[in-house]
């Protein structure tokens, strides 16, 4: 089995208390996200590990840093060897987190009332609703890294912890989100891929990619993306290629990859404004997204070989900014 080889920890789960993780906020109802933000599960698993390996003065010192870069070389530089350096901070190595996508999310809403700290008294307008998904209900969560035998260990067992005695999503100080690890299958990311690139050779020009995550609709220079159907379609062609070969790399397969001909696009694209905290940069971060449901119409030019090889590994592990922690995941349906 090859060191870096990686693969991927495919965990099933029960909700043992309910969920609430923010969607949509209106004037006394909080609506909440029919799925678990992998964005979510990276920042606990992260916050877990610190608290689990490092000193409490390294805490300390971590806790005042604001900036990726200061917090990177905070790492790079402690001596010691955790999980967390070797994991989350070593582009050797790294790890990709889905979102926690839910079997068939019950909902249902509670009321509660916000009191002062100061006054101990209810504030004017602190009534709110808070929408949530039942405790009982099953979802799953895959997580990729190197398949090494210490690291798999420590990330199952810390992510049965935060499950058990932490919970996940809002409100957790009153004990929501806790979840149980029902089931774990190790699969290796290269019989994966190999199932789905053997799936998508049958496929014909014409191809659906429906979003089951939301899709970053930002190039590299910050701004929405011109929809101009030919810009957009040598755009997400290059989307393509260069997140293939990002993770052809990443997963030491050296796999040849050049960047697919569209003939031409149409998307319907949903439209959302998107906020998450970056625990990495202690500070929130705010982009458009094509919400899940948005799709686009793809005529290929099947004559590239790459091109199954590409749609196999953006549909399993994202395309656009933050595809680590789950956004950008697509279907495919046959043309």
């Amino acid at each position: 089995m090859s060191e870096r080889e990686s693969i991927i920890l495919d965990f099933d789960c029960c909700l043992d208390t309910p969920f609430h993780s923010t969607e949509k906020k209106y004037k006394n109802l909080l609506k909440c996200a029919p799925y678990i933000l992998g964005s979510s599960i990276r920042g606990e698993l992260l916050n877990y590990l610190i608290i689990k390996n490092c000193t409490a003065n390294k805490i300390r010192t971590l806790s005042t840093l604001k900036k990726e870069a200061e917090i990177i070389e905070f790492h790079s530089k402690c001596e010691i060897q955790c999980i967390v350096k070797k994991i989350l901070w070593n582009e050797k190595w790294g790890m990709l987190v889905s979102f926690g996508q839910f079997e068939s999310p019950q909902f249902r809403a509670i009321t509660r009332i916000a009191i002062s700290r100061e006054s101990r008294a209810s504030s004017e307008g602190g009534i709110v609703n808070i929408e949530q998904i039942k405790d009982g209900c099953n979802f799953s969560v895959e997580i990729v890294l190197c398949n090494e035998e210490q690291l798999i260990e420590d990330v199952k067992s810390s992510f049965r912890d935060i499950g058990k005695y932490f919970g996940i999503g809002k409100y957790k100080n009153v004990a929501m989100g806790r979840f149980s690890v029902k089931d774990m299958e190790i699969k290796k990311v290269k019989d994966i891929l190999n199932e789905k690139i053997i799936e998508f050779r049958k496929y014909k020009k014409k191809q659906r990619l429906t979003f089951i995550t939301p899709f970053l609709l930002h190039h590299n220079s910050g701004l929405p993306i011109d929809l101009d159907q030919n810009q957009f379609a040598s755009l997400f062609s290059q989307m393509l290629s260069n997140r293939s070969r990002e993770l052809s790399e990443f997963f030491n397969l050296n796999l040849n990859i050049e960047p697919a001909v569209i003939n031409s696009i149409r998307t319907y694209i949903i439209p959302d404004y998107f906020s998450r905290y970056s625990l990495e940069e202690s500070a929130k971060k705010n982009r458009l997204v094509a919400k899940a449901g948005s799709y686009f119409d793809c005529y290929f030019d099947d004559s590239n070989e790459s091109l199954p090889i590409q749609l196999a590994v953006c549909s399993l592990f994202g395309i656009g900014e933050w595809a680590d922690v789950g956004f950008g995941r697509f279907s495919i349906e046959l043309g």
